[in-house]
């Protein structure tokens, strides 16, 4: 049926009331905030959560270095320090001590051969033809003297070839006329391995050093 111009208005006053209401509703205020606001939020912290840093790893324990302990020693031997064994220093200490007897025992009578001849199985044939162009008649008709030595240290060793050093204190006692003096002198008799054992290569005072 036909609205009347009163009933026209009417109805658009309502749906326009209507419109009104549903604008309202769309765009207010509690419509933004419940709608628009939450997911932002959501949003903010998605992207905070994305960029935060990874948790720190902790880094591996650096040990200090170890020093290595070495192995003790115990019961050294000394003899695996030298250049000779303990039977080379026996041999070559009794070389030492009969060339301390043969080398001032001598009579009167003595040449440079009968000299020689006491010796050459104690030194070296070098050191040899040293002492007898070195030897000397000794003293008057009738002189004599006996000679000993006693060891008190090595001086010095060395090696190729190997060789020892000791000091030996001289004991040297002359006979004349019957009445006996004795003297005594510290040297450094120095040995040298040879074929066979050690012979004597060298005779000085203490402390002149070996020629």
């Amino acid at each position: 049926m036909e609205l009347s111009t009163g009933q026209r208005r009417a109805l658009f006053v309502v749906l326009v009331v209507v419109l009104a209401g549903i604008g309202i509703y769309l765009v207010g205020p509690g419509r933004s905030h419940g709608g628009g606001a939450a997911p932002a939020a959501s949003g903010t912290s998605s992207a905070a959560s994305s960029s935060a840093a990874p948790p720190a790893v902790p880094s591996a324990e650096i040990s200090p270095t170890q020093i290595p302990v070495p192995t003790a020693i115990k019961n050294a031997d000394i003899y695996d320090w030298l250049p000779f064994t303990q039977q080379d220093l026996d041999v070559a200490a009794n070389a030492t001590l009969e060339f301390a007897a043969a080398d001032q025992t001598w009579s009167s009578t003595d040449t440079a051969d009968s000299y020689g001849q006491r010796l050459q199985n104690l030194v070296t044939p070098t050191f040899l033809t040293t002492l007898e162009q070195q030897f000397r008649p000794q003293g008057a008709t009738g002189m004599s003297s006996k000679s000993s030595g006693t060891i008190t240290q090595i001086a010095s060793f060395g090696s190729s070839p190997a060789t020892i050093t000791f000091v030996i204190t001289f004991t040297e006692q002359t006979t004349s006329n019957g009445k006996t003096t004795t003297t005594t002198s510290k040297n450094d008799v120095t040995t040298v391995a040879v074929a066979g054992g050690w012979q004597v290569n060298d005779f000085e005072l203490h402390g002149v050093g070996n020629s």
